[in-house]
C-alpha cells in the first residue's frame, strides 16, 4: 500500500526493505520487507505517517524518518520495533531528506535542522546550526575521511557539519551574495563526494567544490537543467549526471564538458520545478554494473546504457514513473515504481 517517492529499496541480505508513503485519508503506507528471490512479504510495520526519504542500514537496524519527523529504528530481519523518536523539523513540515547512519550514529530532521542521534538507543547527542534553507529530496552524503556531514539547504547552502559535535564546518554563500555564476543555494540535487571534491548541479549549472573547505573549484553553466535529486556517478574517468530534462550526460570531470548523452522518454511524473513542455527526467541515482549505466527514469523505464558508446542495451518498461535507483544484485535488477510495485 502506498506509493514510493524518493525513498530507495534497500538490500539486507537476501531481502529488499521498502518504505511508502500515502497522502490521502486514512493513509495507508508503511515498511514493507519482500523476499527479493519471489517478492513474497516476510514482514510488514504499518505507520501514521509515509516515507519521502531513503532509510539507512547499520549493524542490522533499519532507520527510517518519516514525513513529519517520526524517527524508527527496527530490526532489519523482524521489522520489530527497537526505539522511536521525534525530530525537530525546520522550517515545520513534511521531510524528504532521508536519514543517514554511521559511526554509530542517526543523523535525520531536515535539511534546516540537523540532528544526530545514538544509533542503539535513540538518544539526542546533538542538534546542529538550524538555516532557513528549505526541504528538498537532495539527500546527506557522509564525508568519512574528513569526518563531517554534507547536507544541501535548498534556497540557502550547501553546508558540511562535524560528525561529532554538529558544528557547522564550512558553508557556501548565497548566489545573490557571492556573485557566483553556479547557484550552489539552488540545492535539490544530491551531491557526489569523490577524490576529496563534491560534485552537483543547481538550476543549469554543474559545479565542483573541495570537500574539506567548500571552496570552488570549478562551476560551468549548461544548456541543461540540473534540478533532479539523482547522485552522479565517476567512473574511469567519467562524470556521469542526471539531467530534469534531457535524460543523463557524461561529463569531463577536470572540465565539465559534455562527452556523450543517454535519452529517455517524456517523463509520466514531473517533479522538477520551472519547467515546462516535453520533460526528460531521470531522479534515479546512477550506477555503473560492469560497461553498462544504469538509472531509472521517470518515463518508467529501466536503462541499461554502454557506458562507453551510449548505445542502448535493454530498456525494461516498469508502466508506471520510477523515482528511485534499482538494486543491482548478481544477475537480477530489483526496481520500484511510483505505485509501490517491485518487479525484477
Amino acid at each position: 500500500p502506498g506509493h514510493i517517492q524518493f525513498s530507495a529499496p534497500v538490500a539486507v541480505g537476501n531481502d529488499v526493505i521498502v518504505c511508502t508513503n500515502d497522502e490521502g485519508y486514512p493513509k495507508k503506507c508503511g515498511i514493507f520487507c519482500l523476499a527479493a528471490e519471489c517478492g513474497d512479504l516476510k514482514w510488514s510495520f504499518r505507520t501514521k505517517d509515509g516515507f519521502k526519504g531513503n532509510a539507512a542500514l547499520l549493524g542490522g537496524r533499519l532507520y527510517a524518518q518519516d514525513s513529519v519527523g517520526r524517527l524508527y529504528c527496527l530490526c532489519a530481519q523482524t521489522g520489530k520495533l527497537l526505539w522511536q523518536t521525534q525530530t525537530a523539523l525546520k522550517p515545520i513540515g513534511d521531510s524528504r531528506m532521508g536519514v543517514v547512519a554511521a559511526e554509530g550514529r542517526v543523523f535525520a530532521g531536515c535539511p534546516g535542522s540537523i540532528q544526530a542521534f545514538d544509533a542503539k538507543t535513540g538518544r539526542l547527542l546533538w542538534k546542529g546550526e538550524e538555516l532557513r534553507g528549505e526541504n528538498s529530496p537532495a539527500k546527506p552524503v557522509y564525508d568519512q575521511e574528513n569526518r563531517q556531514l554534507i547536507v544541501s539547504a535548498h534556497w540557502k547552502c550547501l553546508y558540511a557539519i562535524e560528525i561529532e559535535t554538529g558544528r557547522t564546518r564550512w558553508k557556501t554563500p548565497a548566489g545573490n551574495e557571492s556573485g557566483l555564476t553556479s547557484p550552489v543555494w539552488f540545492r535539490t540535487a544530491t551531491p557526489l563526494l569523490y577524490g576529496g571534491r563534491i560534485y552537483s548541479g543547481g538550476e543549469r549549472n554543474i559545479f565542483i567544490l573541495n570537500a574539506a573547505d567548500g571552496a570552488v573549484v570549478l562551476q560551468k553553466k549548461m544548456e541543461y537543467c540540473m534540478d533532479v535529486s539523482a547522485q552522479p556517478v565517476i567512473d574511469q574517468g567519467v562524470l556521469y549526471m542526471a539531467t530534469a530534462d534531457h535524460g543523463v550526460l557524461a561529463l569531463d570531470p577536470e572540465t565539465l564538458d559534455i562527452l556523450r548523452q543517454f535519452p529517455v522518454g517524456i517523463s509520466g511524473l514531473h517533479p522538477p520545478p520551472y519547467l515546462e513542455q516535453e520533460i526528460r527526467t531521470v531522479e534515479s541515482t546512477l550506477q555503473i554494473s560492469g560497461d553498462s549505466l544504469i538509472f531509472a527514469a521517470s518515463d518508467g523505464g529501466v536503462y541499461f546504457y554502454h557506458k562507453n558508446t551510449a548505445a542502448l542495451q535493454k530498456k525494461i518498461q516498469l508502466g508506471a514513473p520510477a523515482l528511485t535507483a534499482p538494486i543491482i544484485k548478481n544477475d537480477s535488477v530489483i526496481a520500484t515504481d511510483f505505485y509501490a510495485a517491485i518487479r525484477k
